[in-house]
């Protein structure tokens, strides 16, 4: 359990991320020391910036994240708008997807070891350019595993997906699971099909 709760990251629907958070420089499994670990990242300045700039890619309308320290590190998101401190939007305040991304990027720059990212349906708290964008950026670091469970066309299509596996129940009632080649204009057809893709 220990190990796999240091190893094993997995973000759906149901997660919230809270701007507030307990204490800690590597990230919980249930990334409730977020905003500490945000924190202890910015002590490296080149660092926290290129997180940042990861946050704008996967959100263009982000501007900046910061973290405010009065007592618990608390994670502040600024918008094109928010010239001020007062104006900046506590992390709770945004949809549970920036939560999420947030916390999924900083799972990145742990390089200590390598992680496994389980993604349960990314649309369903992601826009669909969001997820494009997040698939993206989780390519350029392969020596994490993400696992990305799905029925978004745009996920299946992208071109930085490795390998594609369609879980279909049979006849019998039991799992069927098949391995479909990306190259194949067919297996991608298939699987759109049998999701009642158009």
């Amino acid at each position: 359990n220990d190990f796999l709760s240091s190893k094993v990251f997995k973000f759906d629907i149901h997660r919230l991320i809270s701007s507030h958070s307990e204490s800690g420089k590597r990230l919980n499994s249930n990334c409730s020391n977020l905003a500490s670990v945000l924190d202890y990242m910015g002590q490296d300045r080149s660092k926290f910036n290129q997180y940042v700039d990861l946050v704008r890619e996967v959100f263009p309308e982000i501007r900046d994240v910061s973290i405010l320290k009065e007592g618990n590190p608390k994670i502040l998101i600024w918008m094109p708008q928010s010239t001020r401190p007062d104006l900046a939007i506590p992390l709770e305040n945004c949809g549970t997807g920036v939560g999420q991304v947030l916390a999924m990027l900083a799972i990145l720059f742990d390089s200590e070891d390598s992680k496994t990212v389980i993604i349960d349906e990314p649309n369903s708290f992601l826009h669909p350019s969001a997820s494009r964008k997040l698939i993206d950026v989780f390519s350029r670091y392969p020596e994490n595993q993400s696992i990305i469970t799905t029925h978004s066309p745009e996920i299946i299509s992208s071109s930085n997906i490795n390998t594609i596996l369609f879980l279909k129940i049979n006849d019998e009632g039991k799992t069927e699971i098949k391995k479909i080649d990306k190259s194949s204009q067919n297996g991608i057809r298939g699987i759109f099909t049998d999701l009642g893709i158009k």
